[in-house]
């Protein structure tokens, strides 16, 4: 696939996103604002990683944000961390630095792959704590926030 048709992917996923929120107006608990190139790129540089353009184009947008119970970090929203704060502190708890922790599910954390050089680069996970392993959803970013999105407005 060439770049321009992941891009014209990636952003028909954006749109799919922002229809669950627009659509769920009355469910948002907070959307942090949109971030610039020169944001993004320090807070890879900060954790060493390169996110994909999922996620790039959900930081442009959002900056991060809690719709339907779902709370994506991003940037900094209080009493949210930001997603540079809360990947440093899992990785204190083993999470290998390839990862991003974009989601915090108690038991266990939503992450990304944000290793460039992997076969899996974009792509999310989920990671225990208690046990260390990791578990491949296969799914890009946008793929399964829209998933969890549906998921949770069928819950309403």
């Amino acid at each position: 696939m060439s770049n321009d048709e992941n891009f014209k992917i990636r952003y028909k996923k954006l749109a799919e996103v922002k229809e669950f929120i627009e659509r769920n107006v009355d469910e948002i608990l907070f959307v942090a604002g949109g971030i610039q190139n020169d944001d993004i790129k320090q807070m890879e540089n900060d954790l060493g990683v390169v996110f994909p353009v999922d996620y790039k184009l959900f930081l442009k947008e959002y900056g991060g944000c809690s719709v339907l119970g779902v709370t994506i970090f991003g940037v900094t929203a209080m009493p949210y961390p930001s997603i540079v704060d809360i990947t440093k502190e899992y990785r204190q708890y083993g999470l290998p630095n390839r990862y991003i922790v974009y989601e915090n599910c108690d038991e266990y954390v939503n992450c990304i792959d944000a290793d460039p050089s992997s076969e899996r680069f974009g792509e999310t996970i989920s990671w225990s704590y208690v046990d260390k392993k990791v578990h491949y959803y296969g799914r890009k970013f946008f793929e399964s926030f829209i998933l969890e999105l549906s998921d949770a407005e069928e819950n309403l």
